[in-house]
């Protein structure tokens, strides 16, 4: 008898589970699905009906944003990577595309702080480490260059990538010391 009390307890919680679901949702796997399948105009108004039914999804915002990004809007993009991160401050992604767009709008110092944000987020991402690296090289500061690049080495970043940005590197600060990462070539995990 036990189990017929639970019955409605169990169907109340599956009502509220899809009652709490977000509206956007539908429109951002559509979305998804668009953009990998090269449709980007399908996508970007699959994204701006997912923005419309949650204006506080930075997802959907983010998504938006990549459209932009892919279809050259580079202002655009970064309007709407900031609207994900007003959504959503504490999401990595919409951090790491603004930081990124920012690099392709020679923004550097900019970028720089954007990928700091990121890292403040979840500092175990070997590319975000490596991006940072990048973006210092490009303001001369080479020393603090170099342990984002040691950081990103020790993350598991791409070798060879990483191999290329210390040569440079060295050709104007020498650390004194070898990366930690394995310069067989092989894939990070």
């Amino acid at each position: 008898m036990r189990g017929h009390r639970m019955l409605p307890l169990i169907l109340l919680a599956g009502a509220l589970a899809l009652a709490c679901t977000d509206p956007a949702q539908e429109h951002i796997d559509r979305g998804r699905k668009l953009f990998q399948n090269g449709d980007l105009e399908g996508a970007a108004a699959a994204f701006e009906k997912a923005t419309q039914a949650n204006p506080d999804s930075a997802v959907a915002w983010n998504n938006l944003g990549n459209v932009s990004a892919r279809q050259g809007r580079n202002e655009r993009a970064m309007e709407l990577y900031r609207r994900a991160i007003e959504a959503d401050a504490d999401r990595l992604e919409p951090h790491y595309n603004l930081a990124n767009a920012l690099m392709d709008a020679q923004r550097t110092d900019e970028a720089v702080e954007e990928y700091e944000r990121a890292l403040q987020i979840d500092p175990n991402r070997p590319q975000v480490q490596y991006n940072l690296a990048y973006a210092l090289y490009r303001l001369n500061r080479f020393d603090k260059s170099w342990e984002a690049l040691q950081h990103a080495a020790e993350l598991g970043a791409d070798a060879e990538t990483v191999a290329q940005l210390d040569a440079a590197i060295r050709v104007y600060f020498d650390p004194g010391q070898e990366l930690a990462t394995d310069r067989s070539g092989a894939e990070p995990h």
